[in-house]
């Protein structure tokens, strides 16, 4: 993992595009991966798109390869997985998400389209 300077959630969502909403997604699931010899139990979320979020995020990532779409929920960065290629396609897997309660939250979020606290 990469390591710099901590950048507040809040600073974030004031000074970064915003990419989706949870409305931009139709469902999400967690899968969980066994530990092994060098990294402790991660998690992988599974999220697919709605036909706008797919959209969305084939043009972000179609101009922004290499680069990190943060996760931001309840003012508190859940991940921030890196785009390695143009996001074309109506799923995505971001994988090693080292912390089960926040893979949950996200994936909790995203199921209800954050209704119930935006």
């Amino acid at each position: 993992m990469e390591k710099g300077t901590s950048i507040p959630a809040d600073t974030l969502i004031h000074v970064c595009p915003v990419i989706a909403t949870g409305a931009h997604f139709s469902n999400s699931s967690l899968e969980e991966s066994p530990a092994n010899v060098f990294t402790g139990t991660a998690y992988s979320v599974h999220l697919n798109f709605t036909p706008e979020g797919r959209s969305r995020f084939y043009q972000w990532s179609y101009h922004h390869q290499n680069e990190s779409v943060v996760f931001v929920l309840r003012h508190h960065v859940v991940t921030a997985p890196r785009i390695r290629q143009v996001l074309d396609e109506n799923n995505w897997e971001i994988s090693n998400v080292p912390d089960k309660i926040e893979a949950q939250a996200l994936v909790t979020y995203l199921d209800t389209k954050g209704s119930s606290s935006r």
